[in-house]
């Protein structure tokens, strides 16, 4: 008996410690140019799915919210897209870079026309590549469990022409239009 309760507790302390999210060594950006280092909290559970992750790192909520330490100090401050101009920190040789920006949509609802949001690079040359991960209800009924699902939008951006998402439009109807664009 006692080793079973021994188990159990051991198991235990170990999700807690996972769910509390890992801590790596990054930077924040605030007006457009001043860094300050400090240590990022990954987090390690996951509020959709209400599991935790084992293997990897979940980036969704990089896109609206950062758990961010300067050096040398004790706490931890939530930084949103509002509130700095970018980050960035290494994961398991990884570098992951963020980047606030305001999205403009055609949402029938007011609030979602301008969005702030932290977009994720993923290719940086003459123009940059970032990409935003969008969750959505697709069930309609209120009384059950509200599914989701997931996918990315793609952003194109350079100095000259902006941000703009990448998909057809009347002037572009096709990917290499847009990259000709740019």
């Amino acid at each position: 008996m006692n080793k079973i309760v021994f188990c159990i507790v051991i198991l235990l302390s170990l999700i807690f410690n996972s769910a509390q999210g890992k801590i790596v060594p990054g930077y924040i950006i605030i007006n457009g140019s001043d860094t300050i280092y400090g240590e990022i909290k990954i987090p390690q559970y996951n509020i959709y799915t209400n599991g935790i992750v084992l293997f990897g790192i979940n980036l969704e909520p990089f896109h609206s919210a950062l758990n961010f330490r300067e050096n040398n100090s004790k706490n931890f401050k939530l930084f949103t897209p509002n509130d700095i101009d970018g980050f960035s920190f290494t994961y398991r040789s990884t570098e992951y870079r963020f980047k606030a920006f305001t999205i403009v949509s055609n949402s029938i609802f007011k609030s979602e026309r301008k969005r702030v949001r932290f977009l994720n690079l993923i290719y940086q040359g003459d123009v940059a590549i970032y990409k935003n991960i969008v969750r959505r209800t697709y069930n309609s009924e209120p009384n059950l469990y509200d599914d989701f699902v997931e996918y990315y939008d793609y952003y194109i951006y350079d100095d000259k022409q902006g941000l703009r998402k990448v998909d057809s439009t009347i002037n572009h109807e096709l990917l290499i239009d847009l990259l000709i664009f740019y």
